[in-house]
């Protein structure tokens, strides 16, 4: 017999002996895998698991002693037997290349097992790959899910926008988004995901409840006001990128790699697939104190062109047109992220020279020319709006050291002192008031905190006679002058923009001023004068739908002109849009349920709740720096404060945190129920304060607790 035939014969049964099943780069369901399984071997006595693993080199890599695979359908556990490639049991780190590939090896499977799950330890920086798919690669879908997905991506009849400069770019229509979780159980752990919603232009927020059903399928409407680009979060996996035009559907399947389907779906895969090389934080929080100005923006640039390269390469690479719509955005991405970095450097130096005033490197401030990088930004391109960086690249601009200025403010003195006050009205301030009156001449008060903690120490009479003082003869003079002020601030931003941006006006310029008014209005404080702010602003304004966007902001702040009912110092009658306490509607469903389930226990007292979690800064530095004042009133009926989080927190944490500020009335909250809160609150970021009445009605779903004490008697008289 042939030898070669023999040999032939010899492998075939090997392969039939050893190799039961082999599956090349199977497909991968939703994961934090920092790689890829390049193979998954079926074998007759055990089954080997192919890994190829990238990361930063000298990354210390989870450990692998505990790693198991799950069988799905049967839910059947199979534990490591050995390792090739890592050592099991000990400290494992990237090595130079910042590749790593390795096999583990488990238990045999069962043949006809079609989905595992892969888990590398019992720990909460294990790593995980759910449904790998161990069958032919276009059978992952079931055939109903893609079905029902190609019906729902052909049911628009208009056409996607062409490109981004049509007066069809402002769109208020709403955008429809679908798609399926390969491999979606209860295993999983959530039954919602979450899109960070907001409106760029007036930075409202809105996020939006994704709500899963049992076989993986997703359907969500979008609000929008143009083309957008934005994430979609499941759980603790990675992040789904997603972009949407109004009245235009895009389906996307999401696992290890996500695809997307419908008439969007080109655009939406060429965004997502492209990562600009980014400074690290690390790097650039060094740079802050060890770099001039020059220095920096060099380095900086240095990655900009880098990153322009890239594209121009990618581009090419998938023969994607220079001039569509993807190109456009990413060339947007590149310039938006040069600039954040670039103004951010100069914002936070300035901030640790604060702490450092010894530091020569932070002295060295930056002339005009440091910021000709705007330049390369066109402040007219509406373009600029639909993407995800476009709110981080405004903050930046609107909040650069050279933009905040503001005109001169004399203190405002009313020709009623504080003592004539108290001569009108009788009131008679003890010989402590007095004194410790007198002792703030000479004790420099250098944060709110400080101030709160002086006046605390005044007695009650006191407290209130100032708060009235202030109510009767300051606010009105505060209000009545602050849209003038206002006005004037504008002017010296114009100035700045044209003078050392070199830039003229323009729509993304614009945008800052509506973006604004939250902040303005609430210093106004006053319907009429407000209105006519915002007459003066829009004249300021060019493009109808900022105007527009500006109009009906005003209006959501003020929704009425109430009756005259507030006396000014000129005697003359005030028009006042805060007669009576205002009670928010919350909208029936879910997170309605789960709030008013929370705050029950606490019905005849105001509530003051608090969202917030371990992991977030400013949330924690504001629970400590309210310790004592909770402390003080933990014997009072009047009201509570409430604490609601998430399982972001980690309960470890959490039960450390809450035993160590003696918290009371806390809540941990399944990450669904917690996501359907920040839906009915509409809020993005944390932390976020809202106030409830003695009826369990909502009356501020953004309260200023920084203020507490200031204002806690008028909200306790107020809500008697």
């Amino acid at each position: 017999m042939n030898v070669k035939y023999l040999m032939l014969l010899l492998s075939l049964y090997c392969s039939l002996v050893y190799s039961q099943k082999i599956i090349e780069r199977p497909d991968l369901g939703i994961n934090n895998y920092p790689g890829d399984i390049v193979k998954v071997e079926v074998l007759a006595q055990s089954t080997l698991v192919y890994f190829k693993l990238k990361g930063k080199p000298g990354e210390t890599l989870p450990e692998h002693q505990n790693a198991y695979i799950v069988d799905v359908a049967t839910q059947i556990e199979l534990k490591v037997i050995k390792a090739e490639g890592i050592r099991l049991g000990a400290k494992n780190t990237m090595p130079s290349t910042g590749v790593l590939s390795y096999t583990l090896q488990f238990p045999k499977l069962k043949p006809e097992t079609k989905w595992i799950d892969f888990i590398s330890g019992k720990t909460k920086k294990s790593w995980f790959i759910y449904a790998a798919f161990l069958g032919e690669k276009d059978k992952a879908v079931p055939k109903a899910v893609k079905t029902w997905l190609d019906k729902e991506v052909s049911t628009p009849t208009k056409a996607p926008l062409k490109d981004y400069t049509t007066d069809a770019f402002f769109n208020k229509n709403k955008g429809r988004l679908v798609g399926y979780i390969k491999g979606y159980s209860s295993r999983l752990g959530f039954k919602t995901g979450i899109i960070y919603a907001k409106n760029k232009v007036t930075r409202e927020q809105y996020p939006i409840v994704v709500p899963v059903a049992e076989n993986g399928r997703f359907e969500i409407d979008v609000p929008l006001s143009h083309p957008s680009s934005f994430s979609l979060k499941f759980g603790k996996i990675k992040r789904c990128s997603v972009y949407l035009e109004p009245e235009q559907t895009l389906a996307v399947i999401v696992g290890a790699k996500n695809y997307y389907l419908g008439a969007l779906a080109e655009t939406a895969k060429e965004l997502s697939a492209f990562r600009l090389i980014r400074m690290s934080g690390r790097n650039f929080k060094k740079h802050i104190t060890t770099l001039k100005p020059k220095i920096f923006k060099k380095r900086q640039l240095a990655i900009y062109k880098r990153n322009e390269a890239k594209i121009e390469a990618y581009l090419k690479a998938h023969n994607i047109k220079p001039n569509s719509k993807s190109a456009i955005l990413l060339r947007h991405k590149n310039e938006m992220a040069n600039a954040s970095n670039l103004i951010d450097f100069e914002k936070r130096r300035s901030r640790a020279l604060e702490k450092d005033s010894t530091n020569l490197v932070l002295k060295t401030t930056a002339d005009a020319s440091y910021y000709d990088f705007l330049q390369n930004i066109d402040f007219n391109a509406k373009s600029l709006l639909v993407l995800e960086d476009f709110s981080k690249f405004i903050n930046r601009l609107e909040f650069s050291n050279p933009l905040i200025v503001s005109p001169k403010r004399d203190i405002i003195r009313s020709k009623t002192t504080f003592e004539t006050y108290l001569e009108e009205e009788g009131i008679t301030i003890t010989a402590a008031d007095k004194a410790h009156q007198a002792s703030r001449s000479s004790k420099k008060i250098v944060s709110t905190k400080e101030y709160y903690a002086h006046f605390d120490k005044f007695s009650a009479i006191y407290k209130k006679a100032h708060v009235d003082y202030v109510a009767k003869y300051v606010t009105p003079l505060r209000e009545d002058g602050a849209g003038n002020f206002l006005l004037e601030k504008w002017r010296l931003r114009d100035s700045v923009l044209v003078n050392t941006f070199h830039k003229a006006k323009g729509l993304v310029y614009d945008v800052t001023k509506i973006r604004a008014l939250d902040y303005d209005l609430k210093q106004i404080n006053n319907a009429e004068n407000a209105k006519t702010y915002w007459e003066a602003l829009s004249a300021q304004i060019k493009h109808p739908f900022l105007k527009e966007e500006g109009a009906r902001f005003v209006a959501k702040m003020y929704p009425n002109i109430p009756q005259m009912s507030k006396t000014g110092i000129d005697g003359k009658a005030r028009h006042t849009a805060k007669i009576e306490p205002t009670v928010h509607d919350l909208p029936e469903g879910k997170g309605k349920s789960i709030f008013e389930k929370i705050i029950a226990p606490h019905k005849g007292k105001i509530v003051f709740v608090d969202f917030w979690a371990t992991w977030c800064g400013p949330c924690v530095f504001g629970i400590k720096n309210m310790e004592e004042t909770r402390k003080k009133y933990a014997n009072q009926n009047d009201f509570d404060f409430v604490f609601i989080t998430g399982e972001s927190s980690p309960e470890k944490k959490y039960n450390a945190f809450i035993a160590d500020q003696d918290l009371k009335n806390t809540t941990r909250l399944s990450e669904d129920e917690f996501n359907y809160l920040r839906q009915l609150f509409e809020f993005n970021g944390i932390p976020r304060y809202i106030l409830v009445d003695k009826n369990g009605n909502v009356v501020n779903t953004n309260f200023s607790m920084y203020r507490f004490n200031e204002q806690l008697d008028t909200i306790l008289e107020t809500y008697k």
